[in-house]
């Protein structure tokens, strides 16, 4: 059984421009966690630490995925390429089913060994367009991990709160793969947001930790919080 603990953190466009400051103090909660890797949306392609993870190929106008390891090296991610399944085509959503089409963002995909994947994703800005591609993403991911490669971990920003999510029209429960933060993680205007949390499989799921840590939008630049993670994988 090994339990490992991940970061993630919509950093909101940090890059070569980004001032000395907000990149001292975002490396500091990222040393602070201990986590095993740390993994960050909303990197510009110009951004020289973390290695900006390019998941549309090479358009540099593309907001990025990032990830370093608990010696705060970059690491390279993989490019994850879901497929439509019955489960999601159910579900009749308008748009089509060729998921690089649905999501102006692609998916990043870092293999940890043993059966175990991680995801990240940052999802559409429009509550719609992210319930479509929220949904697609647990269906595949429920449907291509097998007895070989039974567990995964979905983490990003979804952009759409944990109960709308499980409304789901999509053949899939959703409360079974959900675990969320006990605090609102994005800053809103009017009203703040639960959009930063996880899916895993069905067997993770019960041993599955996710919430917010502390931090000053001041100082680190962010409209969101950072969420921190500990998943036991069997």
């Amino acid at each position: 059984m090994k339990t490992w603990k991940i970061l993630f953190w919509n950093l909101r466009r940090l890059g070569l421009g980004t001032d000395d400051e907000r990149k001292a103090a975002i490396q500091t909660v990222i040393k602070n966690t201990g986590a095993h890797y740390s993994f960050f949306c909303e990197l510009t392609s110009a951004a020289a630490y973390p290695t900006p993870f390019l998941s549309k190929g090479l358009n540099p106008h593309q907001l990025c995925y990032g990830c370093v390891d608990d010696k705060a090296a970059s690491v390279d991610l993989k490019q994850g390429q879901p497929l439509a399944t019955p489960e999601f085509e159910a579900a009749n959503f308008k748009g089509g089913t060729n998921f690089a089409k649905l999501a102006n963002r692609g998916l990043g995909m870092l293999p940890l060994g043993g059966g175990a994947t991680i995801y990240i994703i940052h999802a559409p800005a429009a509550n719609s367009a992210a319930r479509k591609v929220m949904s697609y993403l647990a269906c595949w991911a429920d449907a291509h991990h097998g007895a070989h490669n039974p567990y995964y971990l979905i983490l990003g920003d979804f952009n759409i709160e944990p109960e709308d999510l499980e409304m789901t029209p999509a053949d899939i429960d959703m409360t079974a793969h959900i675990v969320s933060t006990s605090e609102p993680t994005y800053i809103g205007r009017n009203e703040d947001k639960f959009y930063d949390y996880v899916l895993t499989d069905r067997h993770t799921n019960p041993n599955t930790f996710c919430d917010r840590l502390r931090k000053s939008p001041r100082l680190h630049g962010s409209d969101h919080y950072p969420i921190y993670v500990e998943w036991t994988v069997p």
